[in-house]
This record gives structure tokens, sequence and C-alpha cells, in this order.
């Protein structure tokens, strides 16, 4: 029914009938909108202008992947020249990590054109675009023509699966000495996890983030909503990601650094 109502009701039209049909988060997202003044409020990227004509709720807040932000806390004084983001999408993480490392340049590959506008989008409302690369797909020459770029750079890796494909040391051997944070995809493509880690055990300190559940009190705008009783499952709502999957990431950190 959800696909279908998106198919027939024209998009200006679902805009002014949200805040019908949900009033409490529509009520959220006029609180975000209003506080946020087009920049992610909360996080490694906090403070990114961002291009959120859907006004996505957890990047504007900064909960997008919020197991994560401790990784991103951990590797703040790391040594990382380049970011090499694989499956770049809007550009989140392409254009978030410019601004969590100014010295850095980024490599942002996309295999989808279509979301190629918004990554320049944002590069150029951030004022970074001269720091990056954008490029299409990704595959295992095109990381091997990077050469010893690949093994001093941060990896950033969400493709679905073919990351099973990708992260492939015996493939690309200058992912033996590269810090790489991939979203292994299980549910998509079996064994992803177990195969990355039996790759890279000997070369790598591993650690493991699972997604989890969110709370009401880790809205970032405290207010009023965030502790109101009957407002706290929308609370948690604006806050999550949406996944309908137990999803996972692994943190691969050279041992020889």
């Amino acid at each position: 029914m959800r696909t279908v109502y998106h198919k027939l009701v024209p998009l200006f039209l679902r805009r002014l009938l949200h805040p019908i049909a949900r009033p409490k988060l529509g009520l959220l997202r006029l609180h975000a909108h209003y506080h946020s003044k087009g920049a992610v409020v909360s996080g490694p990227f906090a403070g990114m202008k961002f291009n959120n004509k859907y006004l996505d709720l957890p990047k504007i807040l900064g909960t997008y992947e919020i197991e994560l932000h401790e990784v991103f806390d951990r590797l703040r004084e790391r040594n990382f020249h380049m970011v090499v983001d694989i499956g770049a999408a809007e550009g989140y993480y392409a254009v978030g990590a410019m601004l969590w490392k100014k010295e850095c340049s980024v490599i942002a590959y996309e295999g989808n054109s279509t979301y190629h506008e918004s990554i320049r989008y944002l590069a150029k409302a951030n004022n970074v675009e001269a720091r990056l690369d954008l490029r299409g797909l990704c595959n295992e020459e095109s990381l091997n023509s990077l050469g010893h770029q690949v093994s001093k750079a941060l990896l950033i890796v969400d493709v679905e699966g073919y990351e099973k494909i990708l992260l492939n040391p015996d493939a690309v051997p200058a992912l033996r000495t590269a810090t790489i944070l991939v979203e292994v995809h299980d549910c998509f493509v079996e064994g992803c996890t177990e195969t990355i880690m039996k790759r890279f055990r000997d070369s790598h300190e591993i650690s493991s983030f699972k997604s989890r559940d969110r709370y009401a009190s880790e809205y970032p705008l405290g207010s009023v909503f965030s502790r109101h009783r009957l407002m706290q499952s929308t609370v948690i709502k604006a806050i999550s990601d949406g996944r309908t999957e137990l999803n996972g990431w692994l943190l691969l950190e050279p041992k020889d650094r």
C-alpha cells in the first residue's frame, strides 16, 4: 500500500497531507527544521550544510548510524590524507569526511549517477568541492589504480553485499595496510562478515558494531518532546534509521600502524 501511495499521490500533496496523517511526527519535523537551519545538528559531521528536500530526520539530527560515532571519534586524530568513500549515495559521508578531517581529500565512488548531482551540491554548499574527486562504479581494478594511496587511506564501504568481492587483499594488496570501515550485508549476501574477518585477521585489528535501538534521550535538540511520554515513541522513530534488518559494521585497523 505504501508503494502505491507514493506512486499515485504527487510529492507536493504528500507533503501537505503528512502533518495531518502524522501530526506528532510533523511537529518534530518543524522543530528540527527550525533548529537545524539547514545543517546537521550533532555527531561527527555537525555543522555540515545538508541538501535535505525530504528532511531526512536522522541525518539532519546527526543520529544516522549513531553506532559509528565512536568510530569517528577514535579515528579523528589518525593521520589520514585521503578518504575513499565507496557507495557514497547522496554524499553524507563523502562530504562529511572533509569537514571531519579538514586536511583530507575524498575520492567518492557512486555507481548510481542520479546521486552525483546531490554529492556535488553538498560539496559546493560546504566549500569543499576542490577536495572532492567524484567517480562511478568501484571494483578491484579501481582500487589497484589508486596505488599506494589506498594503503594510507580510510576506506568507508557501503556496497550492499559487494564488499565480499571487493575487499580482497589478495586482489588488492594495498588493503593490507588500509583502515577500513565497512557495512556488512549478510542479509543480502551470505557470509560477508565471516569472509572479511578471515581475510583480514592476520593484518588487522577487527572491531564489530551492530545496529541497535534508539532512545528518546538521544534526541539531540533536548526539548519537552524527548521527555513527554506521549511523544517518546515518535521521537525514537525520528532519530532511527528505519532499518528492516539488523545490520553490522566492521572496523579494520592495520596492526602495523
